[in-house]
């Protein structure tokens, strides 16, 4: 994925409208971002391995497992 430029989806996108074809042009848009979000979710640290890092990072887990509601 580096290796590819950061606009390739925007860009081949631009290409099929500049042929006329919007429909291919917004499943490409898709597709760039159906990858990038493939590959955010790749990049999520499993919240059980913050256990191994302290106290600090076991609050913050707990924290995020059980959001506290808004104070009313």
């Amino acid at each position: 994925m580096k290796d590819f430029p950061s606009t390739l989806a925007v860009d081949a996108a631009s290409c099929a409208l500049h042929s006329g074809d919007v429909c291919d042009a917004v499943e490409l848009l898709e597709q760039g971002r159906a990858i990038i979000w493939t590959q955010m979710t790749r990049l999520r640290t499993p919240l059980d391995s913050l256990q191994t890092h302290g106290n600090h990072a076991v609050a913050l887990m707990k924290r995020i497992q059980r959001p506290q509601l808004p104070p009313r």
